[in-house]
């Protein structure tokens, strides 16, 4: 196994995970533990810490956090950041924990066009990490519960916007007609999921219409919410002229821990 460099942690609202990184942003190990901030019962988050690096405790290297454990119900507050914001502002933003010895990286947050605000917290390590420091106008979606929706440009993130695209979706198939439609008995609890990684991922060329990935799904019932989602989609779509086509910024680009290694490593040089 090779010398670790970096010990980061995506600790959010149900588990933690835990990379041992070389100085190059190698994974030397993954670890996982059911400890996100709404898991841990009577545990306080240094033994959290500790159950979750077991040995790595030893390994004498920075260790930097990011996700919920810097909210206000988390370890220690790491305060938003306001857009636009780069890894440099990032790394001005870090919180030290008392105990532990965890640099907790802040979210970002931005108002809109009517001045209501919007924040996040863990995806601007990812988006930071998909893309190059040099790369040129791009909008990196990441479908979830809670879509974020993110214009990026030159290592800069100049405001995000988030959709309900994930909760609209259970919503319906839940509790409305359509659901019974559009699910299938054989259908995993992991559909909704499905359905908005294949569905909401959409890029844009200035003036064109956005293109969204469709399931091979025909049922009308599917068609029928993903019509629904899809509006959403185009809201954005609308705001987002001049953003150039990357497939990659949806896809593997953005993929754990892939992006978040190449943030932490980054920010690491930073502190």
């Amino acid at each position: 196994m090779g010398t670790a460099a970096l010990i980061a942690i995506d600790w959010g609202t149900s588990r933690a995970r835990a990379y041992r990184l070389d100085a190059a942003g190698r994974v030397l190990g993954e670890r996982s533990e059911p400890l996100g901030i709404q898991q841990l019962g009577g545990l306080g988050y240094p033994e959290a810490l500790a159950r979750l690096l077991g040995d790595w405790r030893r390994d004498p290297v920075p260790r930097l956090a990011c996700g919920m454990v810097g909210s206000r119900q988390g370890w220690r507050e790491a305060p938003y950041v306001e857009c636009p914001a780069s890894l440099e502002h990032l790394a001005r933003g870090l919180v030290d924990t008392v105990a532990g010895g965890v640099s907790i990286v802040p979210g970002l947050s931005t108002r809109d066009a009517a001045g209501a605000p919007d924040v996040m917290r863990g995806e601007e390590t990812q988006i930071l990490g998909a893309l190059a420091a040099d790369a040129p106008r791009t909008l990196a979606v990441l479908p979830g519960t809670h879509s974020k929706w993110a214009r990026v440009e030159r290592g800069i993130v100049l405001d995000f916007a988030t959709f309900m695209t994930g909760e609209l979706y259970e919503a319906l198939v839940a509790h409305t007609i359509l659901g019974r439609l559009a699910a299938a008995p054989d259908e995993s609890a992991g559909a909704a999921v499905r359905f908005v990684t294949e569905s909401i991922v959409a890029t844009y060329t200035p003036g064109a219409t956005s293109i969204v990935r469709r399931p091979s799904s025909s049922r009308s019932g599917l068609r029928t919410l993903r019509s629904v989602i899809e509006r959403w989609a185009q809201r954005m779509a609308s705001r987002s002229a001049g953003v150039e086509v990357r497939e990659d910024a949806a896809g593997a680009a953005l993929a754990a821990p892939g992006a978040f290694c190449r943030s932490w490593v980054r920010l690491s040089a930073l502190m």
